[in-house]
């Protein structure tokens, strides 16, 4: 009689003849062969419709698929994408459309360089109707906001966010096509630095941005002002101007983890503002830069950007020109400084008894600044503390000055050690 050894099932322990334990192999390796061929088709077919359904979003940007938010983070309430291009809009605005003679001139330099792109002049009222329309949560906020410039300065924000583009302030002179310079490659929103001088409150403008449209950056910096408004803040440069744009983007790269921030690039100096306002220039008399109506006699465009090698010829490094009118010091008081419009600024002066005042006259004003510095100069030259009579000068000094500055807010632009 044949015996058979009894072989271990795997299953319950037990024993098994050879012929049961070949039939439960072949079950076995059938029901292998059945499982790879459904992962197989699994990852075939999931991945096709996949493919397909990302086609269907959009293109790919720098090797980054559009798509919706991925995560929102509610401890910042913004919503964390991936970058699209910078839109072909050109972005521009004023009180009304009827825009001075002056910015007119720079204006038509930007359809001139991006004559395929959108241009959009934007005016006060077609601004609160854009937050109107598509911001309405932020509507009693830009009513509160405490000038019309920091109407404007906001506007811009919104600019971005919602159509992307370019922005560039109406005294901006558009030297050559930026389609080289903002590329999906080097970023999808773009700032500029004025000057290599990194600790300056402003030195990231905001009279030029860039961006792709609904980059989260933008609903930061708006989420920043209204943060600034409930705890009181009243200036306009703190709340939505150049010191409040470069806290929130320093604010944004603190706070944002950088594994879901999308990123804002700051173009280096020189390629956006050329001309820096807030030191002397070793070769140029700034004078010649400053396009500001109680600088206009010294003004000389052509001999600026010549100057500053901003003329948009091969090998030049700058895109554009910022001949920094102020023109938003014609703000909610009156006072016409600045604006291009000759005949408004000379019937202000009428109204406070300054007909005879001249741009040379003007330049004989010493700012504050200046006061100081030579306070100062004189006190180290002594090596002496300042005596009773001394101080009394220094508050007289600052006394005049404080006056000149409410009368020409613009003073210190003549200034031109400055």
């Amino acid at each position: 009689m044949v015996s058979y050894t009894a072989l271990p099932m795997f299953s319950n322990g037990g024993s098994q003849t050879p012929a049961q334990y070949a039939r439960r192999q072949k079950l076995y390796a059938i029901l292998l062969i059945l499982s790879a061929v459904l992962v197989l088709g699994v990852f075939f077919f999931g991945g096709k419709n996949k493919k397909e359904r990302g086609g269907e979003e959009g293109a790919t940007v720098v090797g980054s698929a559009i798509g919706d938010p991925v995560k929102k983070r509610d401890e910042y309430r913004v919503y964390v994408k991936e970058g699209r291009p910078v839109d072909h809009i050109i972005h521009q605005s004023w009180k009304t459309d009827q825009v001075p003679a002056m910015f007119q001139e720079w204006a038509a330099t930007w359809p001139r360089f991006h004559p395929n792109w959108k241009y959009i002049l934007w005016t006060d009222a077609s601004n609160r109707e854009l937050v109107k329309t598509h911001y309405p949560w932020f509507l009693s906020y830009y009513d509160r906001l405490p000038s019309n410039i920091a109407r404007a300065d906001t506007s811009r924000y919104f600019y971005m966010h919602k159509f992307g583009g370019i922005y560039a302030d109406l005294d901006a002179e558009c030297v050559r096509n930026f389609e080289s310079l903002v590329t999906p490659e080097r970023g999808t929103a773009f700032l500029a630095a004025m000057s290599d001088d990194y600790e300056h409150d402003h030195n990231i403008p905001n009279a030029w941005l860039a961006s792709g449209k609904e980059h989260p950056f933008w609903l930061h910096m708006i989420y920043q002002i209204m943060y600034e408004l409930e705890h009181g803040e009243k200036s306009a440069e703190w709340i939505t101007g150049p010191a409040a744009l470069k806290r929130a983007w320093k604010n944004y790269n603190d706070r944002v983890p950088a594994d879901e921030r999308e990123e804002v690039t700051i173009l280096e100096p020189g390629y956006i503002y050329p001309f820096d306002w807030h030191r002397p220039h070793p070769t140029l008399n700034t004078s010649m830069c400053w396009a500001g109506e109680t600088n206009r006699k010294y003004f000389n465009a052509p001999k600026c950007k010549q100057v500053l090698e901003a003329e948009g010829k091969p090998g030049q490094k700058a895109y554009m020109i910022t001949y920094w009118t102020h023109s938003w010091s014609d703000d909610d008081n009156g006072t016409a400084i600045a604006t291009g419009d000759e005949s408004k600024a000379e019937a202000q002066r009428k109204v406070e008894g300054e007909t005879n005042v001249t741009a040379a006259a003007t330049r004989q004003r010493p700012s504050r600044r200046t006061i100081r510095r030579k306070i100062a100069a004189k006190k180290e030259k002594s090596h002496a503390p300042m005596d009773e009579k001394e101080k009394a000068k220094v508050k007289e000094g600052e006394k005049k000055a404080a006056t000149a500055a409410e009368s020409d807010p613009t003073g210190i632009l003549d200034d031109p050690d400055i």
